[in-house]
This record gives C-alpha cells, sequence and structure tokens, in this order.
C-alpha cells in the first residue's frame, strides 16, 4: 500500500523528528531518564543522526542507573551482545535482574533463558522456570511456550508431565490468539497425550480460568 506524500511532507517529518531529538536532549541534560532513553534509542536506529551503539549505550545506561526498567534491559542487551560495549554475560544478567526486580517482563523472560542455558549465570531448570513464570503471568506466551518446554522435558521434576505441558502450551495458543507456532506445539503434544491425559489437562485449564 503507498500512501501519497504531499510536497514538503517529507522535509516536515525530518524536522520533526531532529526536534523532538533536541527537546530530549535538553530533558536527557537534566537528568530525565526517559529523556535518555529516547535520545539512546535515535542513536541506536540511526534516526536523524548517524547510528552509534557506544553513544546508544551511553544513553540508555544513563537512564538504567535512574532505575527506569526498559534501560536496564536494553543496557543487559548490551552487555549479552557486546552493542557498543565489550561482551559481559555476567554484567548483562546483572543489568537483566534490575530490570526483573521492576517487573519487566522481557528481563524476566531473559532470565529464564540465561538460567536454563547457563549463560552469566548458574544453570538452574528451576530458575528458569520460576522467572519464566513470571513473565508468563504478565501473559508473554514465549513465557508460556518455555514452561511448557520445561515440562515436556521433565528437567524440573525429574520426569515429563505433558499435562502440565499441555496447558502451558494451551495458554500460549490464547494468549497469542492462536500464533501458529504456539497451535503446532500444543497439537504435536497432544498427539503425544493419552485420552486421560488429555481429559486431566483440560480440567487443569478450566481451573487456572
Amino acid at each position: 500500500l503507498e500512501v501519497g506524500l504531499k510536497e514538503g511532507e517529507e522535509v516536515v517529518v525530518a524536522q520533526n523528528q531532529k526536534s523532538a531529538l533536541d527537546l530530549y536532549r535538553i530533558a536527557a541534560q537534566g537528568g530525565l531518564a526517559e529523556a535518555n532513553f529516547n535520545v539512546g534509542a535515535f542513536y541506536e536506529a540511526g534516526n536523524t543522526v548517524d547510528k552509534d551503539l557506544a553513544k546508544a549505550f551511553g544513553f540508555y545506561q544513563r537512564a538504567a542507573f535512574a532505575g527506569l526498567p526498559q534501560a536496564q534491559h536494553k543496557v543487559g542487551q548490551y552487555y549479552q551482545n557486546g552493542a557498543g560495549i565489550g561482551r559481559d554475560l555476567v554484567a548483562g544478567a546483572a543489568w537483566y535482574d534490575k530490570a526483573v526486580q521492576n517487573g519487566f517482563a522481557l528481563s524476566q523472560l531473559m532470565m529464564g533463558a540465561m538460567h536454563e542455558q547457563g549463560a552469566g549465570v548458574a544453570q538452574s531448570a528451576t530458575a528458569a522456570a520460576s522467572y519464566y513464570s513470571l513473565a508468563a503471568d504478565q501473559g508473554m506466551p514465549l513465557a508460556m511456550i518455555r514452561l511448557a518446554s520445561l515440562n515436556e522435558r521433565g528437567v524440573v521434576s525429574g520426569k515429563p508431565d505433558l499435562v502440565k505441558a499441555w496447558v502451558y502450551a494451551q495458554q500460549a495458543v490464547d494468549a497469542s490468539k492462536e500464533a501458529k507456532d504456539a497451535v503446532a506445539y500444543r497439537d504435536a503434544l497432544e498427539k503425544a497425550m493419552s485420552p486421560e491425559q488429555k481429559a486431566e489437562a483440560k480440567k487443569v485449564l478450566e481451573q487456572k480460568k
């Protein structure tokens, strides 16, 4: 779908973005966390300025130190990926954990993954499940899928639990508005379940609603 632009409209948009950046810079100098985060986003995207991940990291870090959860997550991400700063999984996990304490769902998901893999933190399926549960409680379908996988493989309780796995997978289907991957995973689990397990799983799901 192409939308026609009036003559000069692109210039106006560019000017508006530059004006926004200038205002964010002024607010950032005053220590406003959200403004530092937004300036970082401009540098990360290369929007009206040259793309510079090191500068983006600096602004995100200022916002993170001020306690902004999404900035704490970004700093964790930069350390994890080695973007704009040297790669440091331990530092990444520490910043994700700060965002977790502030209830940031994406960081909860990432901490779960790091504990599951043993990346930057001690490997622990129990800890992974705990973090995934926090993110799932906030409605994140991927966290529900990860919980389903942990139960399918039996890495938390020591034995596979297809009933719990199906319940989490079905919750992911509902939360993601029936995303194809979630539906395919749930259906694959169903094929491996007995009629009794399916009945129990549906009963458990109803109790959770």
